[in-house]
């Protein structure tokens, strides 16, 4: 048994880990909860600070955030802030150590941080110093537009103005009435006005973002990749003078930035719009940068006049959203256009909107009266997009931008994508964790053609028995199509055991977030190539009637299991200090006792030898000393 006065240590530890009440910090601005985070963050633009009240830099940043939300809530005179706007910026704080789930529901992994919402939809995380000035302004560049205010005409202006020139139409009613996270107009900023690359600082990076539109290299000064990359970068800088900035920053002097951004090699490329960034996966080399640069700059959003620049989109695209509205749909069509800002992803996709009938009637019914998104892709054996729709969403008025940008990006991938370096991190590793069912061929066009083809029937098959029995199906997919060109060889080997061009063409079913994967079908036979054999396979594999395979071999599951041990583990110290701190002493103090313990009985056996202890004789030494 343990000794009284253990037990009573352990009591008193428990009892307080479960009584005591919670530090706190002490704070007007709203505490978000798991029931109320969304529905308050659905409206408005929110900058959101996590936090744990054991935290020493939480404490220490209180007084700032305080201040901050007087600012905010008043917008009151700042003799020193006289050009700083706030209004339209929301603030809320959430609690980690009371909220741990919703904490961790947001991927926060330190304490402090400080994110931008906008509708919900996750944005910008602040990466500047936590100080008054910096974040204020930080606030401000992330403030909605201001309403325009009414301008009556004047007596001898014409009734019907003379439209808008080229410059101006960045301006247009579609911007200024559309909240969003950073906003920048033409006529007020030049970016890089002298074609020259940007050198950033952890001081100037917020400012950098905040200002509009940047391409920022994130690099090491010994990287021999880097070194390669930069006149490449010097150049894009010169050709993009007056269009776009182009920046850089050294993550050995401003290691904070770098970890913030999620920079773990280099070089690594983002480009930056509106409080929201992507990676640049591509070719580093002039003619692709300068190309991604093209696509990521152009217009988010189109309207189509007619149904022959409808038809001409989608002959020029592989997947088209089609937003159909009516003049009166204007809340409906600014969240269309703010998703569209956000979602600068590959592959490439447009996003159009009409208000003409001609269009709504060959598409709708005359009893959906309501704006509708629609979504067509284009078949492998078709020029253009499918004259029916794939998927729709009806937009309501209580429809979120989070829930478009939700259907955009589970929909935006063409009906067979072709695997690349380029897209593969936007394929296997979507955030809505599709399967993935992947068909491997030769690299000859005709064996990749035929590949092709048989793969489409397969998704066409698949989509019509969901179709014809009403149902959805239980687990996003995406078709994709693999030539197995010898750079992918390893990695075909390694992940799915495909050695060489005697396993070629073969079909996988890719459960990649897992590292699971199917390649036979229920009665354990490799899976045919073949449009009915694949497409049945897929649905035995999403109603989990298949045995999966693993990618990974008993050690390397040993080592992912004992990683993922380990961050639980810390993070539940995160989440939890005081509590596991008292779990962590009370099993050293059991760990001493037990040790003490086990020494003590060994000394109190007589195991050891001592002089004065009898001696025990066998039979025939005692037979010898009774002779004696």
């Amino acid at each position: 048994m343990l000794p009284a006065s253990l037990l009573a240590l352990l009591s008193v530890s428990l009892s307080a880990s479960s009584t005591w009440a919670l530090p706190t910090i002490e704070s007007h601005s709203p505490q978000l909860t798991p029931s109320d985070f969304t529905p308050e963050l659905l409206n408005g633009t929110w900058l959101v600070e996590f936090f744990s009240p054991y935290c020493g830099h939480c404490r220490h940043f209180a007084p700032t955030w305080e201040q901050l939300y007087e600012r905010v809530i008043t917008n009151g005179d700042d003799e020193s802030h006289d050009n700083v706007r706030t209004e339209g910026i929301k603030m809320g704080q959430v609690n980690c150590i009371s909220e741990g789930d919703l904490c961790n529901a947001q991927g926060i992994r330190g304490y402090p941080t400080l994110l931008l919402y906008k509708d919900a939809v996750k944005g910008l995380e602040y990466p500047g110093q936590r100080t008054y000035d910096d974040i204020l302004h930080f606030i401000s560049a992330n403030a909605p537009p201001p309403p325009s205010p009414a301008q009556p005409p004047s007596s001898h202006e014409s009734a019907n103005p003379p439209p808008a020139a080229a410059d101006d139409a960045i301006t247009s009613d579609t911007t200024t009435s559309t909240p969003s996270l950073v906003v920048q107009t033409r006529s007020s900023v030049d970016p890089n006005p002298h074609g020259s690359v940007l050198a950033l600082t952890t001081n100037t990076f917020t400012s950098a973002l905040s200002a509009g539109p940047v391409f920022i290299k994130f690099f090491a000064p010994w990287c021999g990749h880097c070194k390669k990359l930069a006149p490449i970068w010097s150049e894009l800088a010169s050709n993009l003078a007056h269009k776009l900035s182009i920046a850089e920053i050294n993550c050995d002097d401003n290691p904070s930035v770098c970890k913030k951004q999620g920079v773990n090699a280099y070089p690594a490329l983002y480009y930056y719009k509106e409080g929201y960034k992507v990676e640049y996966m591509g070719k580093r080399n002039l003619d692709s940068l300068e190309a991604f640069v093209d696509k990521v700059t152009a217009p988010s959003v189109t309207e189509v006049e007619s149904a022959l620049e409808l038809s001409k989109a989608s002959q020029e695209n592989d997947v088209i959203f089609l937003f159909i509205h009516s003049d009166e749909d204007k809340e409906q069509l600014d969240l269309i256009h703010r998703v569209g800002n956000t979602l600068l992803l590959t592959p490439p996709f447009q996003i159009l909107t009409t208000t003409q009938s001609q269009i709504r009637s060959a598409y709708l019914t005359a009893e959906e009266d309501y704006p509708v998104l629609l979504v067509f892709k284009k078949s492998v054996t078709s020029s253009s997009a499918a004259s029916k729709p794939i998927s729709a969403l009806a937009i309501h008025p209580t429809t979120s931008a989070a829930q478009i940008s939700t259907f955009v990006e589970k929909n935006r991938f063409p009906l067979i994508s072709e695997l690349t370096s380029e897209n593969f991190q936007s394929i296997m590793q979507a955030r809505f964790d599709p399967l993935i069912v992947l068909m491997i061929t030769g690299t000859e066009p005709r064996n990749a053609q035929e590949g092709q083809k048989i793969l489409a029937n397969a998704e066409s098959q698949y989509r019509l028995r969901l179709e014809q029995h009403k149902l959805r199906s239980k687990r996003e997919v995406l078709w994709v199509h693999l030539e197995a060109s010898s750079r992918w060889s390893s990695w075909l080997k390694g992940m799915y055991g495909v050695k060489g061009e005697r396993m070629i063409p073969s079909v996988i079913i890719s459960d990649h977030s897992k590292l699971l994967y199917y390649s036979t079908n229920k009665d354990g036979e490799p899976i045919e190539v073949s449009a009915s054999a694949i497409s049945f396979a897929v649905e035995d594999a999403v109603d989990g009637k298949l045995t999966a395979r693993n990618s990974e071999n008993f050690l390397e599951r040993l080592a992912r299991k004992l990683n993922n041990a380990s961050s639980y583990i810390g993070d539940a110290f995160v989440a939890h200090p005081f509590r596991s701190s008292l779990i962590v002493v009370a099993l050293f103090i059991f760990l001493i006792y037990a040790v003490v313990k086990i020494v003590s009985e060994d000394i109190g056996s007589g195991s050891g030898y001592r002089p004065d202890s009898p001696i025990k004789l066998t039979g025939k030494a005692r037979a010898k000393r009774r002779l004696d």
